[in-house]
């Protein structure tokens, strides 16, 4: 047990009503698992508030309620403690509670678009083999050494992210390798847990060190480098990728201030490109508050419901409709931007064309050609590849899709044109599937093993 003023350290309090020198067993966010003893933090989530359980947690005999608001009517014997920003305080009293086990152990956090599945699975195979005590936290599984864990998110909720890591230091693990998503970033998942961060291999580290300094380097981060729009006025000001306009929300929605942000406050907003990103940039857009959101789609229009018999197994062609679509947008397939109008340099105006596909390839509908408005235009049509500025600095040869060149079988498996240099996984094949990054982490590593040991046992 803890007393609960160690368990605050650190934590931003604006009030306090009891005493905070009371012992406390265990913390919870949840309240069907609260009991005496127990300190509840209410957290408000997109599904339920846990401001509206306080009182059943009371009843439950809770010691204590951290909560960013203290009810009206309190409990004489239970403590409560205000604080601005919930998830924080629950990520801080989650380190203190497991006497902040991150400062005992090296942990190396991934987080991107794409490529950290791939990216820890390779680490963690890769140290264990060469006899480091290592722990796995991943969309896949949680690994404390060799031992499965089940993993029911890509990163924990903080106390099961400091539990883990206890666990880990008391097992004498001397690493730790975890997938950190934006949205436990959002949450304050992994706050208070130390991280070394800002280091932009390329821009902060130079490629040659890394090579020098290592007697291995795997190249296996993800595919962003966003495919572009080479078409008249794509110059103008307004006119963005995609992934320039949604993370600056993130970091405003953590709390972070951003200059200079990319709003869609009272704009014609055009979105280009129908996926998942696409459908992000609709929901943004309507929470910024734009005056109109438009989705256009090059592809026709897929059916409402897949033939099943005709797909499986491969991923089913059909209508998606998003809960950002159902806030509000128009959603136009088969439609080709031709050119983008400005007025002062600043886009004003999309031009555009019908299509037609036969046999695979792309016809204009003649007599077509239509304006819209556009204020604000972001493009979301997928990914080509790497940034290719990364590869180019490790002077690595590429394929035709500017991917870094490996082979996948052989004995030279996922080596690169340069020596101690692998690929595996969206930086060596594209953007692809999480399964596919499993299995090429899991070769890779094998690979790396071999030309570092002269053989392996590893799985491939």
């Amino acid at each position: 047990m803890k007393l609960l003023k160690d368990i605050l350290y650190k934590v931003a309090m604006n009030r306090v009503v009891g005493s905070t020198n009371v012992a406390i067993q265990n913390i919870c966010f949840d309240s069907r698992e609260v009991g005496q003893f127990s300190v509840f933090v209410a957290i408000r989530g997109t599904q339920s508030d846990g401001h509206d359980f306080i009182q059943q947690t009371v009843e439950k005999g809770v010691l204590a309620v951290v909560c960013e608001e203290i009810p009206e009517e309190t409990a004489e014997n239970v403590t409560y403690i205000e604080t601005k920003d919930s998830n924080s305080a629950l990520a801080l009293m989650a380190c203190n509670f497991y006497n902040n086990p991150s400062d005992e152990i090296k942990l190396i956090g991934i987080t991107g678009t794409n490529g950290k599945t791939t990216t820890v699975t390779i680490l963690h195979q890769l140290f264990m083999n060469l006899g480091h005590k290592c722990g796995l936290l991943s969309t896949v599984v949680n690994k404390i050494q060799r031992e499965e864990i089940p993993s029911t998110h890509t990163t924990p909720n903080p106390l099961e992210l400091n539990r883990l890591l206890r666990q880990m230091v008391d097992e004498e693990c001397t690493h730790c390798f975890m997938e950190v998503s934006s949205h436990a970033l959002v949450q304050r998942r992994t706050e208070g847990v130390n991280f070394k961060t800002n280091q932009n291999v390329g821009v902060d580290i130079n490629p040659d060190d890394l090579i020098n300094d290592y007697d291995a380097v795997i190249l296996s981060g993800g595919a962003e480098w966003p495919r572009d729009l080479p078409v008249p006025g794509r110059d103008l000001k307004g006119v963005h990728f995609a992934m320039d306009f949604l993370p600056s929300q993130n970091k405003v929605v953590a709390g972070d201030k951003v200059e200079e942000q990319i709003l869609a406050t009272d704009k014609h907003v055009i979105v280009i490109g129908g996926g998942d990103t696409g459908s992000d940039c609709v929901g943004t857009s309507n929470r910024h508050g734009a005056k109109s959101v438009t989705q256009f789609e090059l592809m026709p229009q897929p059916p409402e419901k897949e033939n099943k018999a005709m797909v499986w197994p491969y991923w089913p062609l059909k209508l998606r409709t998003s809960s950002s679509h159902e806030e509000g947008c128009q959603r136009d397939w088969s439609v080709a931007t031709k050119e983008l109008i400005g007025e002062n340099g600043v886009v004003k105006e999309l031009v555009a064309s019908r299509v037609e596909w036969k046999d695979g390839k792309m016809a204009e509908v003649a007599n077509s050609e239509f304006k819209i408005k556009a204020d604000l235009v972001l493009l979301a049509m997928g990914f080509v590849g790497p940034q290719q500025n990364l590869l180019e600095k490790f002077g690595i040869e590429k394929d035709e899709r500017g991917n870094a060149k490996a082979e996948t079988e052989g004995e030279k498996a996922y080596f690169t044109s340069r020596n101690k240099v692998f690929a595996a996984g969206d930086m060596r094949r594209g953007q692809s599937l999480v399964v596919w990054a499993i299995r090429e982490g899991r070769q890779c590593a094998r690979a790396v093993d071999e030309f570092l040991m002269g053989s392996s046992i590893l799985p491939r």
